[in-house]
């Protein structure tokens, strides 16, 4: 098992594609209620491990405002509109001013695979592009393998020394973390690419 940190990253510029979900998929807004499926996908997906669901459903709605997740999270629904992944475009306090960040990506291991967690990003990167929020930053456990890469294909790239909000950056440790679990392609990627 992976030691238990994160990597930062950073995208500069929006450039995303409208990815396609499977067919009887779409995706929507936040609506009360949601964070019940919400705490169901992040714990599927490997987050919040020894919590149980009404611990974390507490936390998301005492994490974040409310009346902005309705104009910033965004849920994957499929055919009988059952959520089954979640991604916020949400913003940090960063000295005097707040920065866009990318926040609980997270898809549930059936639903893995299939484009998912992709149109959720495309998705989120539009809406900050709409609301003209560049750069957007993005804090992954190392643990994500298919967020880093999936978050590279994108445009973001590791941070070596830089931060956000109030985290810590331990790009070496990660880095070391990730050499071997990442295929060799998208560790010399992750690598060169990092500023």
């Amino acid at each position: 098992m992976p030691p238990d940190f994160h990597i930062l990253m950073r995208c500069d510029e929006v450039a995303c594609e409208r990815w396609t979900l499977p067919a009887d998929h779409r995706i929507r807004r936040y609506a009360p209620g949601d964070e019940a499926a919400w705490a169901r996908i992040e714990r599927a997906a490997g987050a919040f491990p020894g919590r149980v669901q009404a611990q974390v459903e507490a936390y998301l709605l005492d994490r974040y405002a409310p009346d902005a997740l309705a104009r910033r999270c965004l849920l994957a629904v499929d055919g009988v509109g059952r959520a089954v992944g979640v991604c916020t475009a949400w913003r940090e306090p960063q000295g005097l001013r707040d920065v866009a960040s990318l926040h609980g990506l997270a898809v549930e291991p059936a639903s893995q695979g299939r484009g998912v967690g992709r149109a959720l990003v495309d998705e989120a990167m539009r809406l900050f592009e709409g609301l003209g929020e560049t750069p957007v930053y993005a804090r992954v456990p190392v643990k994500s393998l298919r967020a880093i890469a999936l978050l590279m294909e994108v445009g973001f790239y590791p941070l070596r020394t830089e931060t956000f909000g109030d985290h810590e950056n331990p790009f070496d440790l990660a880095a070391g973390a990730l050499r071997g679990r990442l295929d060799a392609r998208t560790y010399e990627r992750f690598m060169d690419t990092a500023r």
